[in-house]
């Protein structure tokens, strides 16, 4: 049996990015399982620069002409790119946002420096809102990291996953209803085998040359319901999680 380290990914992003998304008045955010994995967002995004905000313009549908903007683009901001990752060319850049509270917009500082995931519109238009793995670039060390590696061509696969309690559809998951000190083993597409024990909130990872299809097998605790076995596919340099949920008798 192998053991990998574990590094970037890892399938906190599927609890912590439900714990960690945001809802501010009407503007209401569900994460992804992984939406907090830096190999996730940047498979995930249409764009991706480390920037500096230098302006923000006030603009309204008359201003663009014939253009009709979305209702949630009320604000477009200037960067000065200091790295460029994914999509984008040239010193500087535009990102458009809502206003802020319920339309999701992204409250960029100016002369403060963010790691911008943005979608790009079908006329070219990158956009961005606080439902999005967006950040200061103070709390973006693993996801600069992670992008840098692509760059390099250093970046490893990993699978990411997590043992928990079913979840009923009336709520989302927390932190205590992850199962820890569950065995999970892993078969991979060439009969290679993997051994990890979940955490203190049920999460494992393992990374390396990883690519192909994997089926995870979590040990069931004594006394709970046996948990379903999953096969989730890696493509070369990427990522992939599974969630392993104990079932609830009822």
């Amino acid at each position: 049996m192998n053991t990998l380290p574990r590094s970037a990914p890892i399938l906190l992003a599927a609890v912590l990015g439900l714990a960690l998304a945001r809802s501010v008045s009407a503007c209401s955010c569900v994460a992804d399982f992984g939406a907090d994995k830096p190999c996730e967002t940047y498979w995930g995004t249409d764009s991706l620069f480390l920037g500096r905000a230098i302006s923000v313009e006030a603009v309204d549908d008359e201003e663009e002409g014939e253009i009709r903007l979305p209702p949630f683009w009320s604000r477009r901001f200037q960067f000065e790119v200091i790295e460029g990752f994914i999509g984008v060319e040239g010193p500087t850049v535009e990102v458009w946002t809502g206003s802020g509270g319920g339309d999701c917009g992204f409250e960029f500082k100016i002369g403060e420096t963010y790691l911008v995931y943005s979608g790009r519109a079908k006329d070219g238009r990158l956009h961005t809102s606080i439902c999005g793995p967006t950040q200061r670039a103070s709390r973006a060390a693993d996801a600069v990291a992670y992008a840098r590696r692509v760059a390099e061509g250093t970046a490893q696969a990993s699978l990411y996953g997590r043992v928990q309690l079913e979840q009923d559809s009336e709520r989302m998951p927390t932190l205590a209803d992850g199962v820890p000190g569950v065995t999970v083993d892993i078969e991979g597409p060439r009969g290679e085998r993997f051994q990890v024990v979940t955490d203190q909130q049920g999460y494992f990872e393992i990374e390396g040359q990883l690519a192909g299809k994997y089926t995870l097998r979590a040990r069931t605790p004594e006394g709970l319901p046996r948990i379903k076995p999953q096969t989730v596919e890696i493509l070369p340099g990427r990522c992939a999680g599974a969630l392993l949920e104990v079932p609830i008798r009822r």
